[in-house]
């Protein structure tokens, strides 16, 4: 795969080369950006693949992503102030931090050592670069496995799958004409006699929506593609063999349920069940920078959280 236009090269292998400065980092991994921006990671093992992954989003993203995790925490109000407090509520509800240290257990030894690697390349990058990190954004370092898995939940399974907005669902609120595409073409359709993929997402250029465009190369791996900021792992690309894509769909990602109170539950069958009730504690940060806490109440049937009461 070759790389586009001029390179600027920084090197990972001695020294880096940033802003007219030369960082010690990691020897045997060269990052080289070309003149759109684009990093192309060369690494001769995997652990150093995903440190120099997790670096070069650093790099171009930092405090977008500090932010993200922090919201993934569900302690964003904590770092950021009340106009977040919605938003760890969301989490709390969803049990998103927990959901991601039972998940890290069960990943294989060695993508645990890889999520490892990624937030290693992240925690160095702002340690050696401290001035470009924001004063709110830093309270959120350390960065940890478990951040990476709670902010994949909160992005894919709790805003793409689902999200707040469907928990006021109205049929009659659908838009048909939104969404992405992605185009396959067999390669008797081709002129050059090539299969060809189109890749086409249509995302917001901010939030948790940003992409992050990268080669990745290492031992038998060559990835071209693009990953939502945050994420160790490419989203939509190709290799020298394939390529693949996601776009919108009309998959049932969740179900709502209706239920009829009890005076001590909801109604079950033809008897009646408690709810599950859990307590979260959440920091809210105050315009004057002073912390208060807010008691969360979460209920729970066997269907999953309440997500809305109507009076």
């Amino acid at each position: 795969m070759e790389i586009y236009k001029q390179i600027s090269r920084l090197m990972l292998i001695v020294v880096l080369l940033y802003s007219g400065c030369f960082t010690v980092v990691k020897k045997n991994t060269e990052i080289l950006w070309d003149t759109y921006g684009v990093p192309h990671i060369f690494a001769s093992d995997y652990n150093q693949l995903f440190y120099a992954f997790g670096w070069a989003q650093m790099r171009n993203h930092g405090n977008l992503m500090l932010r993200l995790f922090g919201q993934a925490r569900g302690q964003a109000a904590e770092y950021f102030g009340e106009p977040y407090l919605i938003s760890d509520q969301w989490v709390h509800m969803n049990n998103i931090p927990q959901r991601a240290a039972e998940w890290l257990e069960l990943q294989r030894p060695d993508f645990k050592q890889y999520f490892q690697s990624f937030t290693a390349g992240i925690n160095d990058y702002a340690s050696q670069f401290p001035d470009e990190i924001n004063s709110d954004t830093r309270a959120i370092l350390p960065i940890e496995p478990t951040d990476l898995l709670a902010h994949y939940q909160r992005v894919i399974i709790y805003h793409f799958v689902t999200n707040p907005r469907d928990t006021q669902f109205n049929p009659t609120s659908i838009r048909a004409e939104r969404g992405s595409n992605t185009w396959a073409i067999g390669p008797s359709k081709s002129a050059s006699g090539n299969a060809m993929l189109i890749i086409n997402p249509h995302l917001p250029w901010d939030d948790m929506f940003t992409w992050f465009e990268v080669q990745l190369n290492c031992e038998n791996l060559n990835i071209y593609g693009a990953t939502l900021v945050g994420s160790p792992f490419i989203g939509i690309g190709f290799n020298d063999y394939l390529g693949w894509a996601h776009t919108n769909n009309v998959h049932d990602g969740q179900d709502l349920y209706k239920l009829v109170l009890t005076d001590d539950g909801y109604k079950w069958d033809d008897d009646s069940k408690p709810f599950t009730i859990r307590t979260v504690k959440l920091k809210v940060r105050g315009l004057d920078g002073v912390l208060s806490e807010k008691e969360l109440i979460i209920k729970e049937s066997v269907h999953g959280p309440i997500v809305r009461e109507d009076k």
